[in-house]
């Protein structure tokens, strides 16, 4: 019996202020509105013991040390921090802080005309499999990037789109914009290969405009797409460039696209290893199994090698919807291990990159072997 692991965002929890607390925090609260006139002195002293009770439970916030203001501003400082301590995570990176208190900016204007009709449907159609809702977020000098996970946190996509891979790229300030991909990519396959597709956010709007025109034409074809709020958690990729995988390469990506058609008709998982320098995939299942290998000689760049005593089982269906991009992307960089995510990276146009990172399932049950 085999479950995925999960991968999870980066996350930094706060401690939250006890019930007893808040309950005497907003007793002396009541005391001081009511005898305010009378009673200043005991005010302060209250105050003080509820400051120094809250320091021996957590790490004050800038709201809590304000112990000597008015009692109507003590109320509102003390409502206000209780929020922050209730929220579910914090990021702990600068990159999570940027994103999160990054605006969607109303206000602002860009304008992204792609390079290659062909090759963007591909990259959107192949995230689209996995992934329903996006934020494009648009980086002012770098270009427009994707960061997302489908909703069991088992697969995180990475798509940076520099700027020198763009015909066209217009914006004054970083900000992001929610999309339902879904819609999206319906939209987007209307596009013919020839087309120049062109991605325009007008200021004030909560649209955007996705316009089709086929080269040296006048003709064009406009249609506006709602942007939609997103929540949860802004999403970490700092703790995947800190894995340290036992083996690194690059291989044509027709060959893995074999080993799972091969795969699947067997049982929904496959398994990866090397052994003897040799990389093997592999499955079994009822009606029987199968064995797909690659000896040194058909892998490239090979920058790290370790041979794993045991085979890292990955789902079928991820890595098919993951290979949906095989027509537009040649090479595959791969970065495993026994018992790691799977990193695949694949070179988009001369400077951007598509990264797929895929949990590997737990085999619960060694003697089941994928039954």
């Amino acid at each position: 019996m085999e479950n995925e692991k999960k991968i999870k965002p980066t996350k930094e929890n706060k401690k939250k202020t006890s019930k007893k607390e808040i309950k005497k925090k907003i007793d002396d609260d009541e005391v001081n509105d009511d005898e305010k006139s009378d009673e200043d002195s005991d005010e302060k002293i209250d105050d003080d013991e509820v400051n120094d009770d809250e320091k021996s439970d957590e790490d004050s916030d800038d709201n809590d040390e304000k112990s000597n203001e008015d009692s109507d501003n003590e109320l509102n400082n003390d409502e206000k921090s209780n929020k922050e301590l209730s929220s579910e995570s914090v990021s702990n990176t600068n990159k999570i802080d940027e994103l999160s208190q990054m605006d969607l900016s109303p206000n602002e204007k860009c304008i992204i005309e792609f390079k290659d009709a062909k090759i963007m449907k591909g990259i959107m159609d192949s995230i689209g499999e996995i992934i329903s809702e996006i934020i494009l977020i648009i980086r002012k000098n770098i270009g427009l990037e994707i960061l997302a996970m489908d909703l069991a946190h088992i697969c995180l996509v990475r798509l940076l789109l520099k700027k020198e891979d763009l015909n066209q790229f217009v914006c004054s300030n970083t900000f992001k914009m929610g999309i339902n991909l879904i819609d999206f990519n319906k939209l987007l396959k209307r596009a013919s290969n020839d087309d120049i597709v062109t991605l325009i956010r007008e200021p004030r709007i909560n649209k955007i405009l996705l316009q089709m025109k086929p080269k040296e034409s006048k003709r064009a074809r406009k249609f506006n797409i709602a942007l939609i709020e997103m929540e949860g958690e802004p999403i970490s990729f700092e703790s995947i460039n800190n894995i340290e995988f036992t083996s690194i390469f690059t291989m044509n990506i027709k060959h893995i696209d074999e080993a799972i058609k091969d795969a699947e008709i067997f049982h929904e998982a496959i398994s990866i290893g090397i052994k003897d320098k040799i990389l093997s995939f592999s499955t079994m299942g009822i009606i029987g199994d199968m064995e797909y290998t690659l000896e040194p000689t058909e892998l490239k760049n090979i920058s790290v090698m370790e041979e794993n005593t045991e085979n890292t089982i990955y789902s079928i269906s991820f890595l098919k919807n993951i290979l949906k991009i095989i027509n537009t992307i040649n090479t595959i960089k791969i970065s495993m291990g026994y018992q790691f995510p799977l990193k695949m990276d694949l070179k988009c146009f001369s400077q951007s990159e598509l990264t797929y990172v895929l949990a590997p399932r737990v085999v619960e049950d060694e003697q089941e072997n994928y039954e």
